[in-house]
């Protein structure tokens, strides 16, 4: 199921080939992505994403050249600003921890895999980051329900200061129908916030991967010059032979087992859905077109209202690029 790099351009990123991260577009679309990357890393972190942001460039502005002495000390400066402060338990420990074990990760992955692109990277660093963290978490016993506690208290609070401001704009209506609404619309808030607490770990992940894209993002541009350092979303797609990392989420809920690996598995397959939906939507991109205002606007309404349709659709046809390599085989149908 694995490609040939020679068909996966996306894939490839020689150390000094600039073709191989930057795209021919424009620079606004570029500052578009990294929009969208910055609020998917803080909507999914638990932890303080600006850790998760400016850790990984100051690492990788310190570790790689061209080192900018001015881009430097104000990495530095972020970051320690960042760093420090009042010691407040396990869950401070361990959102600087995981930024610096993934920053660590990341820029060891950029300097000893110079043959490929932003993704393979990117699932490397997270990979290390949490095989790593695994044993910390382990030998101090006690400490990831420590954490989960912390975490758990911090994703519940926000769920609750949003449910009072939804409660407050709510009562200002008379009507019961209003106030029957408000009560549903607090109760899902709530339960999201539960579901939140149990996915922590795959949101985790898919938070850090995003926040590296944008560190990422952030080095080549400044340090290096690059006018767009990320390839197109239209071509994201990553290594094939993750499909068994689905199949082993899977296996691991269907399989009767303990509530720990049931919930390792439904981790596992929400990070795995999360990445095979956005390849979905990227062939969908190459096949469809880059939609216009009012695309965008019937989209954005079918993903509200259709969410469960739209999301195991874009699955569907991430799954199938697997097998089917939709976008090479319609580029080379495409009249020459």
């Amino acid at each position: 199921m694995g490609e040939e790099p020679a068909r996966r351009p996306w894939l490839r990123a020689p150390g000094n080939d600039r073709t191989a991260d930057v795209s021919q577009r424009g620079g606004s679309a570029a500052w578009g992505t990294v929009a969208v990357l910055t609020v998917v890393a803080a909507t999914l972190s638990a932890v303080n994403p600006g850790l998760l942001l400016i850790v990984p460039f100051a690492l990788l502005v310190l570790a790689l050249p061209p080192r900018r002495p001015v881009l430097m000390i104000a990495a530095v400066v972020l970051a320690a600003l960042l760093m420090t402060g009042v010691r407040s338990g396990t869950g401070w420990y361990f959102e600087r921890g995981w930024a610096l074990l993934a920053a660590g990760w990341f820029v060891l992955a950029v300097a000893l895999l110079p043959g490929v692109g932003f993704i393979v990277r990117g699932l490397v660093a997270v990979t290390g980051a949490a095989v790593t963290s695994v044993p910390f978490l382990w030998l101090n016993r006690g400490a990831f329900s420590q954490l989960e506690t912390a975490l758990g208290g911090r994703l519940r609070d926000a769920a609750a200061q949003a449910a009072a401001v939804w409660q407050n704009l709510s009562n200002r209506a008379a009507s019961g129908s209003a106030a029957n609404g408000s009560a549903g619309i607090v109760d899902t808030v709530n339960r999201a916030a539960d579901l939140q607490v149990l996915l922590f770990p795959a949101l985790l992940a898919l938070a850090t991967l995003a926040a590296l894209a944008v560190a990422w993002w952030a080095y080549r541009r400044w340090s290096l010059q690059d006018r767009e350092p990320l390839r197109p979303f239209r071509e994201f797609a990553f290594p094939n032979d993750l499909v068994w990392l689905l199949i082993v989420g899977i296996a691991l809920i269907v399989v009767p087992a303990s509530d720990a690996v049931d919930r390792a598995g439904a981790n596992v397959l929400t990070f795995m859905v999360a990445l095979y939906a956005l390849r979905g939507a990227a062939v969908l991109l190459v096949i469809g077109g880059a939609p216009g205002p009012l695309g965008m606007f019937m989209g954005l309404l079918a993903l509200l209202f259709l969410y469960p349709l739209v999301m195991a659709a874009t699955v569907l046809v991430g799954l199938t690029d697997t097998w089917i390599d939709i976008r090479a085989k319609r580029a080379s149908s495409e009249p020459r």
